[in-house]
């Protein structure tokens, strides 16, 4: 997967992207491709979180271990949410020393796609409903990130 561009972003303004992504064939069932506003905050526990725009062959909510706790309706769509919890070392710049308990927050768009704006408030409003979501915000991006697929992705933050 090939990715153009990317930039810094903050947490509570909207999110406004344009680009492409594409994907073949599937390499293997565990295969998958997301384009996604991303980061991690600082915390106990930390946060990992994806709002997903678009993704390649499975709902990443049929994970095994994600719970669903609910959607949540903005910027033209419905949203499906979603956490899981694991124990690992956060990948972020000033990361923990050694493995600690990581919250994976999920925001996933029903209707697909590959521009537009993202209300990141809203899903931290409906996250925080379902437990803590943390307040050292670490880094985001709208990223395009791939396993076991082969595919493109141009992004542009606007």
């Amino acid at each position: 997967m090939t990715h153009r561009s990317s930039a810094d972003i903050h947490t509570c303004s909207p999110v406004k992207y344009q680009g492409g992504f594409g994907y073949s064939t599937p390499l293997s069932n565990a295969s998958n491709a997301y384009l996604s506003v991303y980061g991690w905050i600082r915390g106990t526990p930390w946060i990992e979180y994806y709002i997903v725009e678009n993704y390649a062959t499975f709902h990443p909510l049929s994970q095994p271990g994600v719970t669903y706790i609910g959607s949540i309706t903005t910027d033209g769509s419905t949203y499906d949410l979603g956490f899981q919890t694991y124990f690992g070392v956060p990948r972020t710049p000033t990361s923990a020393t050694g493995p600690v308990t990581i919250r994976r927050l999920w925001s996933v768009r029903k209707a697909k796609r590959t521009a537009g704006a993202v209300t990141v408030a809203a899903h931290w409003a409906a996250w925080a409903s379902a437990g803590p979501i943390g307040t050292s915000h670490e880094w985001e991006i709208v990223a395009c990130e791939s396993f076991n697929i082969e595919g493109k992705c141009e992004v542009h933050v606007l």
